[in-house]
């Protein structure tokens, strides 16, 4: 169980990455064209999580309303108990290669949650920081 983030792709303006999550029951991957800044403000919106019982950030990849970016991630990270137990509600959708369907098309949409450990957070973080920084490899857990 876990989620991936892999730059496919760079530009000056843009990373494109894959983006894989997966639980035991259900995968979905998507393909997003990333601000080159999205890495780094995810990690700095997930740092230190989980801090309280009740803390949760949230976090989107893509759009769903552009002709040109057809894949869309949204990521909640949410404490479910005093113990520091979390989860990731994560929302992927895959419209296909851009141009080929109308903006509003989806042509694949999972919608699950993953468990997660804070010290799989603190990593991931860290590795967020780490593709931001080169813009190549992958960040995970």
């Amino acid at each position: 169980m876990g989620l991936t983030i892999r730059v496919n792709a760079f530009d000056d303006w843009l990373f494109g990455l894959d983006l894989r999550a997966w639980n035991e029951r259900f995968t979905a991957t998507t393909f997003i064209e990333s601000g080159l800044g999205d890495l780094g403000n995810l990690a700095s919106c997930i740092a230190g999580f989980p801090a309280r019982s009740e803390d949760e950030r949230s976090f989107i990849f893509g759009t769903r309303d552009s002709v040109h970016s057809r894949g869309y991630c949204s990521l909640l990270f949410r404490a479910i108990d005093s113990a520091g137990h979390a989860v990731v509600d994560v929302v992927v959708e895959y419209g296909g290669p851009p141009g080929e369907l109308a903006a509003d098309t989806r042509i694949a949409k999972a919608e699950f949650s993953i468990p997660v450990e804070a010290a799989e957070i603190d990593r991931f973080v860290l590795a967020l920081r780490e593709v931001q920084r080169t813009e190549k490899g992958e960040a995970g857990w």
